[in-house]
Parts: C-alpha cells; structure tokens; sequence
C-alpha cells in the first residue's frame, strides 16, 4: 500500500539573497485545512478520489457572476466552482448534487471484486466492484440493476464517442480523460458560456492548449490531461518516447502502460526528499522514493523493493523484522499473506485518517507503516471494529453490504450474497 512521497520544500540561495520559500499545507479531506481555507484537489483527482493529497488553498475574495452549477466535495450543490471554494470545499462533479441524470460521484477504490451497488454513469446504470466505495454520491447506490435503472427512467443523457459527436452546443465528457479520440462512450454536456479567470493549462482532446478546462469545454471539447499540448503523451503500443529531460507519468492502475495505456510527460525533478518509501521503477530499479524515480526519468510501478524482501502473514504466521511491516495487497485482508518491506523512517506531515491492521488509528498511511503496520482502510477504525480489520472465520469473506445507511461491512459464508 503506497506511501507518499513529497518534494522539499527549503530556502533557496538566488544572486547572494535568501528566498525562503513558504511550505505548501498539505490535506487529505475537505476538514483537514483551517478555517475558511478549502482543500484543493488536483484535476481529474476530485476530493482525492485515487488517494492524493491536495494542497490548503485561501478561498477567493469574491466571484464572477457566471452560473457553472457543481457539486461540492461537502455534497452541497453551488452555483459554481469559485462559489464552492469561498465556502471551503473543492469540487467533486459538475451539476447539482441532487440531480439523478447526472454521472454519480461513486468510485471503486482499491483491486478486490466486492460489489458496492449499481451506480447511473451519466448513460446508463453499471455495477460497481472494488474494495470500498468513495465519493459523495456512494449513498445512493442501488441494490440492483432494475432499481437503478426505475430511478433513472427519466433521464435522456445523450452518449458520445469518436464516431458519435455532440451538437454545436454541447462537449464530449469522458469520465477518463485516455478515451479523448476513442470508441469509449462518454456524455454530451451544455458548454460553459463564461469561465472564471483562471489560468491552468489543459490539453484538449482536440490538440489545442487550453488556458483551463473550462476554456476548453467552452471550445467544444473535453481536456486529455494537465498541461500544454506541448507536452506530449508517451507510452502505449507505439511507444512514445519522453524527451531526455521528462518522465513518462502513467495514470493510477495503468502499471507503466500495460494495455496500451498512454501517459503523459512530465519534467524531470529538481530535487527530491529524503523520505524513505521505495518503489520499483517501470525499469525494474528499486528507488529510494517515487520522486527518485521520476528524477531517473522513470514512473513508479509500486510501491516496495522489485524484490521480495520475503513473505510474511498468511496461514503460517510469518512475521517480518522489527525494522519491517507486512505489506498485503490492496483489499486483502490484513492476515493475508503479503512481502516484508522496511519501515519509513521519515513520514510526511499531513492528516488522513487512516486504520492500521493492528486496529489503531493513524494520521496518515505512512505513520501506519512507521508503527510496523500495514493499512486496514482509509478513514478511522470503525467503533465497533469490523470485519476489515478483525476478519473472518475460516470460509468467510468480509464483504460490503448496501444498507439504508450507506455500505457496512459483515462477514459471509462462501457463496452467500447481501
């Protein structure tokens, strides 16, 4: 389970004259900033949805009059992005929280194949598996395909694709920005009419650089990723290359562009921490940390040595070192077998909640792996402890049931359902 690793942040001695550069406040949820401040999550990562860190951001002083109605990370519907930020939350998705045609806010998170409910994709209503569910919409999952679907018996979202364009009024949003070009459905949108003064680089899906993702909708297009165009996409089948002085970034689960999966140039680090948390590189060279890795010009595959440093858990018992916690894979439970790994030495400072396997709650994962533990799940330990982290008994699985409450987590005999 991944550590984070961060880039310094220290003085820097420019033409004989100290600039101290202030830290960037690090969080992981819409309460982790102070007062006022709201917790800025980097695009296509709303409200930390893949597990990053946003950065503590001041809310603006005021607001354009253009309406772009969002909703909040909070789940409170607001008449736009900037309107979401002075009252201190990020964005989670575009429409009101409330309306049922909208794509719901629900992501899988984590390699496991629980069922979390049925989810209205903006198109049509998908079954959602993984280890958890995160978002603000996970509530609203529906037991099955034809309640979800009565539910949404109304809505009239329009698909689209390469071979299926919008109107001259709408845009193209896909879910995951990799389908721009593809035969992989996304939904027509109403392009912006205005966008706030905003200057972050996006590259469209039409190959133009953007000044941000709105400008780019407004065009009539969706934004492939983060940055100009100039910076190219890497990777895939055909193997694009990077030039000498970037890295090719992959997207979360596409392991240094396995099915043809593309990603997209970055440049290389300056300088990177000295907090220890190892990752094999795409080349198969274990790294120090992840920015190390991208300095070598080179993405993480995961988090660990490439070698096994040896097994641990399971059925035997085994234990690692004192220097060492028992890594399991993302979802399994905590007395799976899994690879000793050395601990961190040096965590970075910020808040996620996190419940370790030992049944403690921690500040963030890397404190858990500190303390010799690996991560149980996001948030704090439930009161009462749950199956997550107390398993099951021999032939029972821990599994996430959809309840008037949202999803709880009990045990079932083999071949039983919710």
């Amino acid at each position: 389970m991944r550590a984070l690793a961060l880039l310094p942040l220290a003085a820097t001695l420019l033409a004989g004259c100290i600039v101290q550069v202030q830290p960037a406040v690090l969080c992981a949820d819409a309460h982790s900033c102070g007062p006022g401040a709201y917790c800025d999550f980097p695009q296509g990562d709303a409200c930390g949805h893949e597990g990053s860190v946003g950065i503590c951001e001041d809310p603006p002083s005021a607001c354009p009059p253009y309406q772009a109605v969002v909703c909040g990370c909070d789940g409170t519907t607001y008449e736009s992005p900037c309107i979401a930020h002075l009252r201190g939350t990020d964005v989670a998705r575009a429409g009101a929280c409330d309306d049922a045609c909208v794509a719901a806010d629900a992501h899988a998170i984590g390699i496991c194949e629980t069922f979390l409910g049925w989810y209205w994709d903006g198109v049509a209503c998908v079954a959602l598996s993984g280890c958890w569910c995160n978002g603000v919409d996970c509530a609203r999952g529906a037991a099955t395909a034809a309640a979800c679907a009565a539910a949404h018996g109304t809505c009239t979202s329009v698909a689209c694709d390469a071979t299926r364009p919008c109107d001259a009024g709408s845009f193209c949003d896909h879910a995951d920005a990799s389908s721009c070009g593809t035969t992989q459905a996304g939904v027509c949108r109403p392009r912006p009419t205005a966008c706030p003064p905003v200057v972050h680089p996006v590259c469209g899906c039409d190959g133009v650089t953007y000044p941000s993702a709105c400008d780019a909708n407004v065009a009539g297009t969706d934004a492939a990723y983060d940055g100009s165009c100039a910076m190219g996409s890497c990777g895939g089948f055909a193997g694009f290359a990077c030039t000498s002085s970037q890295f090719c970034d992959y997207p979360a689960g596409a392991l240094c562009g396995a099915a043809d999966q593309t990603g997209v140039c970055r440049p290389r680090p300056d300088a990177c921490s000295a907090i220890y948390a190892p990752v094999c590189g795409c080349d198969g060279v274990t790294y120090a940390n992840e920015c190390a890795a991208n300095a070598a010009g080179v993405d993480a595959a995961f988090s660990g040595s490439c070698e096994s440093a040896g097994n641990c858990g399971g059925a035997a018992g085994a234990t690692c070192a004192s220097t060492e916690w028992c890594d399991v894979a993302d979802g399994a439970a905590c007395d799976a077998s899994g690879v000793c790994r050395p601990r961190p030495t040096v965590c970075p400072d910020y808040y996620s909640p996190t419940c370790g396997c030992d049944g403690t709650t921690y500040s963030n994962p890397c404190d858990a792996e500190a303390a010799g533990t690996d991560v149980a799940y996001p948030g704090a330990c439930a009161t009462p402890a749950d199956c997550r982290s107390l398993g099951c008994s021999a032939g029972a699985t821990c599994s996430a049931c959809l309840t008037a409450t949202g999803v709880g987590w009990v045990c079932l005999p083999s071949g039983a359902v919710c």
